[in-house]
C-alpha cells in the first residue's frame, strides 16, 4: 500500500493526471464565475498561495489544466497566482483572490491584473511556472523561466 501511495504522489507531482487539455476561455470564465475560492477572507493563515492551491484543485476536479505561478518582484516581494492552459488564448493567469487576469507574465514587466491594477513596486524579477503546491509539501516546480 506504501508503494501504491508513493507512486500516485509521484505521478500528481509530475503533473501525469491524464487530464486533457480542450478548456477554452470560456471555459475558465465559466469556471470563474461559479467557483468560491476568490469569497474565501485572506488571513495570515491563509494567504496567495493557499488561494493558488484551491483554484487549482477545484479546477483540476473539473478536468482543467490549471497550475501555480509564483512571481519574485524586484522589491523582494513574492507572489503566487494560477495559471490555466486554453486550446483558444494558450495560457492565461488568473489571480485567485479576485478572478482577474494578468496582463502580462514578463521580467521587467509590473505585474497587474485586470480587478486591482498593478501591484506597487511590483515589476516581476523572475518567475517559476508549472508549480506543484500542496499545504503539507509546499512546491516543487517541474519547469523554470
Amino acid at each position: 500500500m506504501n508503494k501504491l501511495i508513493a507512486i500516485s504522489l509521484l505521478v500528481w507531482i509530475l503533473g501525469f493526471s491524464g487530464i486533457k487539455n480542450s478548456t477554452t476561455y470560456a471555459d475558465v470564465v465559466l469556471f470563474l464565475s461559479t467557483d468560491e475560492t476568490n469569497s474565501i477572507e485572506y488571513s495570515f493563515d491563509y494567504n496567495c498561495l493557499n488561494y493558488s492551491i484551491d483554484l487549482v484543485n477545484n479546477a483540476k476536479k473539473e478536468s482543467m489544466n490549471a497550475s501555480i505561478v509564483i512571481v519574485f518582484l524586484e522589491d523582494g516581494e513574492r507572489h503566487s497566482f494560477v495559471s490555466f492552459e486554453t486550446i483558444d488564448r494558450g495560457v492565461v493567469y488568473v489571480e485567485p483572490q479576485n478572478d482577474g487576469f494578468f496582463t502580462s507574465i514578463k521580467i521587467g514587466d509590473k505585474l497587474c491584473d485586470t480587478v486591482w491594477g498593478c501591484i506597487e513596486g511590483g515589476v516581476i524579477s523572475n518567475y517559476f511556472l508549472n508549480q506543484h503546491c500542496t499545504k503539507l509539501f509546499g512546491c516543487i516546480g517541474v519547469f523554470t523561466k
